[in-house]
């Protein structure tokens, strides 16, 4: 790692250059996946090292944090700042992404160099909120990215001022434990409690909240401010033997340059720190022990780390074992293939039958119902928007007809063969429309027949190819079955034209206020266009001209009368075709699946060994054994050596 430049802040130096050995374990372990544990905050937030919630009740304008970190932020805020510090080896120079939340909404991500300009822009953004909500539903997200920054989170509390009101401190209490247990996992986190000497440590709001959140006070840094304020009887309390041994870290204290100034608060000042160690005084002694004691945290033996090492280290051995079973052929494994095969029927059934989605409640791409309906809406629409006969020349197709079979034609559009030639025609359109539909359906069908499978034969890796093969078998043949129905349903709907329908009068009765009346001029180009509801818009019709008026009139109702019939057609193809795929997909439910397992037990003779994917995962389970005990002595030896230094 790059030597930190001198004005690394101490905080920031001692993580990145002092604790690299832990800190590279820490890292290691996380990357690993050993600390996933359950929690509302988001993944961004989630850190193997504990927290730093920063708790200050001075009434200095100064804050401790922007010495330790080098953060100038506003001292006088209502809401929480959360700041994570990140690693960056692309960047020459420190950034900070910023988001500013209120309730369910947040902006952007705004990217700065200068923390300076925070205070402005937050300012900006609050006078848009009642402020009787900023403290409740505002917080601000800080990313600081800086090229020598180990990973390191911090909750920046607002201050907490005494109220002459104890129900009103109460309240106060109770509403910043709500923040600590909001940005922690269950409230556990390094406090850094800063104080001035001028108040009663005991009668503190701080020191009232972490009696609730660290009651052994084994978790809290206590720093002291404004020591030119301290009394004698302060610096008597401060520095007596029961408020010296509070936690093994001690209590720390920050010198004020302003209190030089000031002959009486500069002799009290010196007063106090004549009493102090020197190794308790500054910044540099107070970033030690926060690493420390974070360490400490980390390395306790209460903290479960060995205990979640151990876990690890016995599910990937119980994982290992899939990899390393054999079966030589598929007879051996026949139990091992009924049952994975009776298990996914069930669990099949209840997605495409029963629609439970227990098993795979957070995997909506398996949730039939929704995913199959949505299909069948983008397939409906696209067939109903074929009526506009894309391509060809407006009315063509029904001029043609109408002069083929002797115009003019019969009274109604039941008793002529044209209805029948047009809907020909239209399925004959729609041919590709429908065969892509059974492509995209069937293969949904497949993917969500393949993964059940496979998710009841996870113990059985070697089998996976076999179930993938009855799968794509059994899909195949519920494909030909359900082409087969569409194919009888599509004849039906062409052989029969049926219209008596209340609904369809009623649409018909409605075209008769669209009428067609052909322009008189066109363009410079002699093109002519017409817009006509519902049929489209920009319509060429100057080549009607070349058509008696009375054919282009009749042409024009059978257009219409073709159209609104197409409508009912595809309602009634859509609903058919959806009945039918279900009574195929049952039929393969129910014995289509167990007939080719059966088939393809008697053709799979032998099982391949191993395949590339086996191979890989289980060298990359060995890899995660050996480095698991690796690191679980490593953090003997560090449980060890901390043990010493508190």
């Amino acid at each position: 790692m790059p030597k930190s430049e001198p004005d690394t802040p101490p905080l920031l130096k001692e993580l990145s250059e002092s604790l690299k050995e832990p800190l590279k374990l820490i890292e290691k372990l996380t990357n690993m996946g050993v600390f996933v544990k359950n929690t509302t905050l988001p993944k961004s937030y989630k850190h193997s090292l504990p927290k730093i919630i920063v708790l200050d009740e001075t009434s200095q304008e100064t804050s401790v944090l922007k010495e330790l970190v080098g953060l100038n932020l506003p001292t006088n805020f209502v809401f929480p700042i959360v700041i994570q510090f990140k690693t960056d080896s692309t960047a020459t120079s420190k950034k900070i992404q910023y988001e500013f939340r209120y309730k369910d909404v947040q902006t952007e991500k705004k990217v700065i160099t200068d923390e300076s300009c925070l205070k402005n822009d937050i300012s900006q953004y609050l006078d848009l909120i009642p402020e009787g909500e900023r403290s409740d539903a505002v917080e601000v997200i800080l990313t600081v990215l800086e090229p020598n920054v180990c990973n390191l989170g911090i909750i920046y509390l607002p201050k907490l001022r005494k109220q002459d009101d104890e129900d009103e401190d109460k309240k106060q209490i109770h509403h910043f434990e709500g923040y600590v247990h909001q940005y922690t996992i269950d409230g556990h986190g390094l406090f850094l409690n800063v104080l001035s000497t001028s108040t009663n440590i005991e009668a503190t709001l701080s020191r009232k909240l972490l009696s609730r959140l660290d009651h052994q006070g084994i978790c809290t840094i206590t720093v002291y401010t404004q020591l030119g304020l301290c009394t004698d009887y302060m610096i008597s309390q401060i520095t007596s033997k029961k408020m010296s041994i509070v936690t093994p870290f001690g209590y720390y204290f920050v010198k004020d340059d302003e209190t030089e100034k000031d002959e009486e608060m500069a002799k009290n000042q010196s007063k106090l720190l004549s009493r102090v160690d020197q190794q308790f005084i500054g910044f540099v002694p107070i970033s030690k022990n926060l690493v420390l004691s974070m360490l400490a945290m980390f390395f306790s033996p209460y903290s479960q780390i060995i205990q979640s090492i151990d876990s690890d280290l016995e599910e990937s051995a119980i994982e290992i074992q899939k990899y390393q079973q054999k079966f030589k052929s598929v007879s051996d494994a026949s139990e091992e293939i009924s049952e994975v095969v009776n298990l996914a029927i069930v669990s099949l059934i209840k997605l495409f039958e029963l629609q439970e989605y227990r098993e795979y409640e957070h995997i909506h791409d398996m949730h039939v119902g929704a995913e199959m309906a949505c299909r069948y809406r983008t397939f409906k629409y696209t067939m109903k928007n074929l009526k506009h006969d894309k391509g060809k020349r407006f009315l063509l197709a029904e001029i043609d007809l109408l002069q083929s079979r002797n115009w003019p034609m019969p009274a109604t559009f039941v008793s002529s063969t044209i209805g029948q030639a047009l809907l020909e025609e239209r399925f004959k359109y729609a041919s590709g429309v429908i065969d892509r539909f059974v492509l995209d359906i069937v293969h949904y069908v497949e993917k969500v027949v393949v993964k059940v499978l496979l998710d009841h034969s996870k113990a059985h890796e070697q089998l996976h190819p076999f179930f993938k093969q009855i799968a794509r078998m059994s899909v195949q043949d519920l494909k030909e079955n359900f082409k087969k129905e569409l194919k009888r349903l599509v004849e039906l709907e062409k052989k029969f034209i049926y219209t008596s329908n209340e609904s369809f009068d009623i649409k018909l009765c409605e075209s008769m206020d669209v009428k067609l009346v052909l322009p008189a001029e066109g363009k410079a180009d002699g093109k002519k266009f017409l817009n006509i509801v519902p049929l489209g818009d920009n319509i060429r019709v100057e080549h009607l001209e070349n058509y008696l008026p009375n054919v282009v009139q009749q042409a024009f109702e059978l257009k219409k009368m073709m159209n609104i019939y197409w409508d009912f057609v595809v309602d009634r193809v859509v609903d058919n075709f959806a009945l039918n795929l279900q009574a195929c997909i049952s039929d393969m439910l129910g014995v289509g699946i167990k007939r080719m397992k059966n088939v393809h037990l008697k053709k799979f003779v032998e099982l391949p060994a191993t395949t590339p994917a086996m191979s890989f995962n289980e060298l990359m389970l060995k890899n995660r054994i050996s480095d698991l005990k690796k690191a679980k002595e490593d953090v003997k030896k560090w449980q060890y050596e901390i043990e010493f230094l508190i």
